[in-house]
Order: structure tokens, then sequence, then C-alpha cells
């Protein structure tokens, strides 16, 4: 799962830069009619060409090892953290692709983005060391993952976007959540 976080971060950053100056920018000058639905449209990419195709060859791996219920909840347990992450990062991601110039700085981002989805996997390993009790257990943590995922999804990409005042309460309350 941390793997898959990891490539999700590292391929996100890597279609941003444009390694040729002459192309720096050029998306920008297309006709787009809204930023949130080019966006949207690049988050499913996402999921149809690297998460989705990941998770089943994951699944037929784990179908090898394991029974077939718990390689299935396993699989859909990292389906959704995967989908939640990429959420996250298309909803606070404020470029779009082939806009960023290749310099020092921005590859400085793409090794704080790579620990940051390090950081931000660690509270998954933990969900699945309490939700894997039991597979229901684990159903019902996927299932609070894959919402949540839904309603991130419905507010940023359909409703209008996040405001930073809700943005500022959220983290607020995630690090006071972190305190405990």
């Amino acid at each position: 799962m941390l793997s898959l976080f990891l490539v999700i971060t590292t391929s996100m950053q890597g279609i941003k830069i444009t390694a040729n100056p002459r192309h720096h920018g050029f998306m920008t000058l297309f006709p787009v009619e809204s930023r949130k639905r080019f966006k949207n449209g690049i988050r499913k990419f996402f999921i149809l060409y690297l998460i989705i195709p990941a998770c089943t060859i994951l699944f037929v791996i784990f179908l090898v090892k394991i029974p077939f219920t718990q390689a299935l909840v396993h699989t859909l347990f990292i389906f959704s953290a995967a989908n939640l992450f990429n959420s996250l990062c298309h909803s606070f991601s404020k470029s779009l692709p082939f806009t960023a110039e290749n310099t020092v700085i921005n590859s400085m981002q793409r090794i704080g983005l790579m620990f940051a989805s390090i950081i931000f996997g660690l509270p998954f390993v933990v969900i699945q060391l309490f939700a894997y009790k039991s597979i229901l257990e684990a159903l019902i943590a996927s299932i609070i993952i894959i919402t949540l995922t839904f309603w991130i999804n419905f507010f940023v990409f359909v409703r209008g976007g996040i405001s930073p005042e809700f943005r500022f309460f959220a983290f607020r309350y995630f690090f006071q959540a972190l305190q405990f």
C-alpha cells in the first residue's frame, strides 16, 4: 500500500514538470471551461490507469497466497486507501500537468512529497492492524474510507472547492486527534 502511495505521488509530480522550457505553461493556453473538471479528469485518469490495474494485479497475487474473501477485502482496503490518497493529492494540487518548470525547488518538493506519502500511509497501516481483526471490521473500514473519498470528491470537484477556513479547521482537528 505504501509503495502504491509512492507511485501515485511520484507520477503526479512527474506529470506536472516539463523538461523543455519552451513547453512550460502550454496547458494554460488551452481553452478549459473549468479547471476543477479538468483536474477531476486527471484524478480519474490515475484511478483508471494506475490504481485499478495495480489493485487487480495485487488481487491476483493475493489469490495465490490467501483465500478469496480475504484477498478481496484486502484489495478493497488498498483500493479505497489509494483512492483517498489520490483524491487528497489532486484536491490540494494547484498546478496543471506540464506547467511547472524543472527546477531544484520542484525536485525538492518531489522528495518532500515522497516522505509525505509515507507519513500519510502510516495511519492506514495502523488502521489495518485494528480493522483486520475480522472481515466485517475490514469491510466497514473500507466503506468508511470510500464514503470519505466520495464526499471529498463531491466538495472539491463537483461543488466548487474547499474553503480556506475549512482546510484550517480540518488540519487543526486532524492534529488534535493525533495528539491523543
